[in-house]
């Protein structure tokens, strides 16, 4: 905590949405706040011209509301300062912006979706949620269709004629849209087991005077691309 010679307590924080693009020109509410303090008998704010007090001047809360011509003017700063009976502190600045979100991050989902062309079974793609997005533009393939979109997912239905296709979103809000991040999603036939690795003399693993049941040996191959399980066939004389 800092203050002036007087004694008066210069506001520590001030608590409150940064970047406000999302509700310029909205008359949706705002809040800014400074840590209550017991020997401040007042606060005063001072706001730029776009934007417009409601309520709270001389309070340690004030409610406003944003113009729409808050993104082109050049003063985007609130000011706030104590009164107090040792006198008036300096200025706190907080200063706002108004831009458009960033790129979402990585889509969340299946990039393998073989099992899932041709069927009535639905697929969920997400991302987590962008800071100060109004919404996402989703876009995806030929071959496949998005059936519901909740906020930061969607749900795809993918027809028997889908192939593979790149599945995209865009975060957006007034002040713009982001970039894209894209996701390559493909129906691909599950691939041919590669070579079996394990022990081919399996003398040594028979039952003997010292282990009568036998002992266990393993048997294994890399993973199959696509592949969501495994059948094995052993023979005469052989337990899995």
């Amino acid at each position: 905590i800092t203050g002036e010679p007087g004694g008066t307590i210069i506001p520590l924080n001030v608590f409150g949405p940064s970047n406000v693009c999302d509700v310029a020109g909205t008359n949706q509410p705002v809040l800014f706040t400074v840590p209550y303090d017991a020997t401040v008998s007042t606060y005063e704010w001072q706001v730029p011209p776009t934007i417009n007090i409601i309520s709270g001047q001389g309070n340690d809360s004030l409610v406003v509301t944003v113009g729409a011509g808050f993104a082109a003017n050049a003063n985007k700063q609130i000011r706030v300062r104590s009164i107090g009976s040792c006198g008036i502190s300096n200025w706190k600045i907080y200063y706002l912006h108004a831009q458009a979100p960033g790129t979402p991050a990585f889509i969340d989902g299946p990039g393998n979706v073989c099992a899932f062309t041709g069927t009535a079974q639905t697929v969920i793609y997400r991302i987590p949620s962008v800071q100060a997005a109004a919404g996402y533009n989703w876009t995806v393939p030929a071959g496949c269709s998005i059936q519901q979109q909740q906020d930061s997912s969607i749900t795809v239905l993918f027809s028997s004629s889908f192939t593979s296709g790149i599945i995209s979103v865009r975060s957006f809000n007034a002040c713009g849209i982001s970039n894209a991040r894209s996701f390559n999603v493909q129906s691909l036939p599950v691939s041919a087991p590669g070579l079996i690795s394990g022990p081919t003399n399996a003398c040594l693993f028979m039952p003997s005077t010292a282990y009568p049941n036998g002992l266990t040996a393993v048997y294994s191959v890399a993973v199959s691309q696509g592949a969501s399980s495994y059948n094995w066939s052993v023979t005469a004389g052989i337990n899995i």
